[in-house]
């Protein structure tokens, strides 16, 4: 944030995801949302939110533009699948007010609408990893599964942490797993007619098929000094899968990693050993 302000606009649109057969194993294209798509058609890479960076008392000011279609219908039954072209934001692990014009669930923004988030961070916020993604009841799971999601870092101040924690380089990864072919079952299950969008003009999707992403990439690479620290935030989404998150020293060149931070807490004893870090959808982890 700048001067004690975060001004951005996330636009949400829906577009193709296309992945060859050398990144992915066997081509795939699908109809899905995203927070500020590069074009109608991205290939070998998912849109991903913005990371959203800011400090204990600033304000951060959140534009939401949804440029989704139409939705098929009026539909708006309780406890149903509805309005697939509806959305809102939603945060986790921010201390902000639930009502407007701040972290509040109940939100509508409708295809073609705007709304304006405020978030009044407090002056004495802890620091930490945290996670936004859409929240619009009736349309939850399409939406997070499409990969509406992005990750929200709280910095430290300078008298919260060593002073050799905070001189590290950092890597921020959102990762996801993502199950398209399940979405398209979510998606048969909407009031009106079905959500035609994420039913329409897929290529390559098999039952049970998924696949993972980091930064919407498969199999990305992201290059750290050797016999160099370094922290790397974690932010984990999916539908509904637990995941066993693990380092591979393929290349015996002797890394290890180590544990300093849980759902935007710091642990006690950090840095703390670490052999797998079990994360269940929503929940973020630091290491070195």
């Amino acid at each position: 944030a700048a001067s004690g302000v975060l001004t951005t606009t996330i636009v949400v649109d829906e577009y193709t995801a296309s992945f060859t057969e050398a990144v992915s194993g066997s081509a795939l294209s699908y109809k899905t949302r995203g927070y500020n798509p590069e074009g109608t058609t991205m290939t070998d890479r998912m849109a991903v939110g913005p990371t959203l960076r800011f400090s204990a008392g600033d304000t951060v000011k959140v534009t939401l533009d949804n440029d989704l279609e139409a939705n098929p219908g009026t539909t708006t039954t309780m406890n149903s699948m509805h309005s697939p072209g509806t959305t809102n934001l939603h945060t986790h692990g921010l201390h902000v007010d639930s009502d407007d014009p701040q972290d509040n669930v109940y939100v509508t923004v409708a295809p073609g609408g705007t709304w304006e988030y405020t978030y009044s961070i407090p002056s004495d916020h802890a620091a930490g990893t945290h996670w936004y993604h859409a929240h619009f009841h009736g349309n939850t799971a399409l939406q997070v599964g499409n990969g509406l999601v992005g990750v929200i870092v709280v910095e430290d101040a300078n008298d919260e942490i060593p002073d050799d924690l905070a001189a590290l380089s950092e890597l921020v990864l959102m990762v996801q797993k993502l199950e398209p072919y399940a979405i398209q079952q979510i998606a048969g299950e909407f009031q009106d007619g079905g959500d035609g969008w994420t039913q329409s003009g897929n290529v390559g999707l098999s039952n049970g098929d998924s696949y993972w992403t980091v930064n919407g990439q498969i199999n990305p690479t992201a290059t750290v000094t050797q016999n160099q620290w370094t922290r790397v935030r974690v932010a984990y989404s999916s539908l509904e899968s637990a995941a066993d998150i693990t380092l591979v020293d393929s290349d015996s060149l002797g890394c290890e990693w180590k544990l300093i931070a849980k759902d935007g807490i710091y642990v006690d004893n950090a840095p703390r050993a670490l052999t797998t870090a079990h994360v269940a959808p929503g929940n973020r982890f630091d290491f070195v």
